[in-house]
């Protein structure tokens, strides 16, 4: 059987070791207070205690209660001696010995000098047995009556009492340790198990098993058992986007690329003599050429996005004039192919943004529509403000259209509609890099659209 390494690091003994910390911390912090603090509370008690019965002593006495004050110093352990002068007559009463053969002298001179010229006194003092005594003295004068109550207890030696009181704290201190040990060994178990439970089905992602991480004993782990099926979904789904980039980006790069060999071999071998050939067949190559570039910077620029390295600076610009610019372009460049343009922009509409980016996300909201449009070829550009004083710009398209389960998904990386049956001519992320840059500027976007009646692309520019 193979035996598993002990690690210090893991959770077991490291919640052990806390526990033991903190009960030494408290030992520690007892003991202290035991040797500095046991005197004087032990003391300030005696003290509290005593003078407590002092005025009922005085009352019992005043009433002749003596069997009752007997009893009292009885229970109590005290020694309540009392001195009545009365007209230079000294009267005694003792607890210690109620016959009068007691040495009342000794204890009248000692509470006569003790007192001064108080009416209350408290003192320590020692027996004839050297153990120390608390006295509790009080004087209370009636007219040329003075009545002295002397009231006693013998306090345990502090040495001893000290002795006792650490060597309680000691085995007291010894029991709650076993019991902390046996506590913390069962909770760091109890801890650690749902954790270790969480890395034993972790270690299996890489053999990309299905996994659900369903721990719900505490809720730290519950979150992190969420956390982690959530990283899962998100793993598969990188994983599903990495194998649609395999196939979308290696189908959209053989295409030029075998176009490119295709008519330079055309060009090498049957038309390098035909200047009208030559030319046609070099126009295709450059126009090829350029969409192997156009798809590589658009693969580049969703990288640099999705990964928030690429640099935006925003700036204040004319964007009814980018649209200006954007509209003879167009109109240059694809009429001939049989497209209509209709731009309708509202002057003199200022933004403040990036503004090469949205120049990039308007481009590619343009060239998707012209992409995916049918027999009817018209595409319209507005630029305008709303009714609540925002700037919209809307592209509208007569084409395939979307339809309504696919709308939501269509801003996602390489997402196709299973409607579209054209071939068409790009890298599959144009939308999704129009997304990564409106994401950026806080604007919202979004896509009406209906089957075989085309689309209409909309952004809301929110201005700060």
């Amino acid at each position: 059987m193979k035996h598993r390494k002990f690690d210090w690091r893991s959770i077991t003994p490291r919640l052990i070791f806390r526990f033991l910390l903190v009960w030494l911390l408290i030992f520690l912090m007892g003991l202290m207070l035991e040797v500095m603090l046991y005197d004087k509370i032990y003391r300030n008690v005696v003290s509290r205690a005593l003078t407590k019965v002092e005025d009922e002593v005085v009352e019992l006495y005043e009433q002749e209660k003596y069997y009752e004050i007997n009893s009292l110093a009885n229970e109590n352990n005290y020694s309540i001696i009392i001195f009545e002068i009365n007209n230079g007559k000294q009267v005694s009463y003792s607890t210690e010995n109620a016959s009068g053969n007691h040495n009342t002298n000794t204890y009248l001179t000692e509470i006569i000098k003790r007192m001064g010229d108080n009416d209350s006194a408290q003192y320590y003092t020692e027996n004839e047995q050297k153990r120390e005594i608390f006295v509790n003295a009080k004087l209370k004068v009636e007219g040329s009556k003075k009545v002295y109550y002397y009231m006693s207890v013998e306090v345990v030696p502090v040495a001893q009492g000290s002795y006792v009181m650490a060597l309680n704290l000691v085995i007291t201190t010894l029991v709650s340790l076993i019991i902390i040990l046996a506590t913390s060994f069962v909770l760091a178990k109890d801890i650690s198990k749902p954790i270790k439970n969480l890395s034993e089905k972790a270690k299996t992602l890489s053999d990309g098993e299905k996994v659900v991480f369903d721990s719900e004993e505490y809720t730290e782990v519950k979150n992190l058992s969420n956390a982690l099926n959530y990283a899962m979904d998100e793993i598969q789904k990188s994983q599903e986007i990495q194998k649609d980039v395999v196939q979308n980006v290696s189908h959209e790069l053989r295409t030029p690329l075998t176009m490119i060999k295709s008519y330079t071999e055309l060009l090498q071998e049957f038309s390098g003599e035909d200047p009208k050939k030559r030319k046609e067949h070099l126009a295709i190559i450059s126009e090829q050429t350029e969409r192997l570039e156009s798809l590589i910077d658009d693969m580049i620029d969703l990288s640099k996005l999705q990964s928030k390295t690429m640099d935006f600076s925003k700036n204040t610009y004319n964007l009814s004039e980018n649209l200006k610019i954007f509209e003879n372009y167009y109109k240059e460049t694809y009429e001939k192919e049989g497209f209509v343009f209709s731009f309708e922009i509202e002057e003199n509409i200022e933004l403040t943004a990036d503004e090469g980016r949205i120049d990039q996300a308007i481009t590619n909201l343009i060239n998707n529509a012209i992409n995916y449009s049918l027999d009817d070829k018209d595409v319209t550009v507005k630029l305008y403000r709303t009714a609540d004083n925002k700037i919209q710009l809307d592209v509208i398209d007569h084409g395939i259209g979307i339809s309504e389960e696919h709308q939501e998904k269509i801003f996602e990386r390489h997402f196709r509609s299973n409607n579209d049956k054209k071939a068409v001519a790009g890298s599959g992320v144009g939308l999704t890099i129009v997304k990564e840059i409106l994401d950026y500027h806080g604007y919202q976007y979004g896509v009406e659209s209906e089957l075989g009646k085309g689309s209409r692309f909309y952004i809301i520019f929110n201005q700060d």
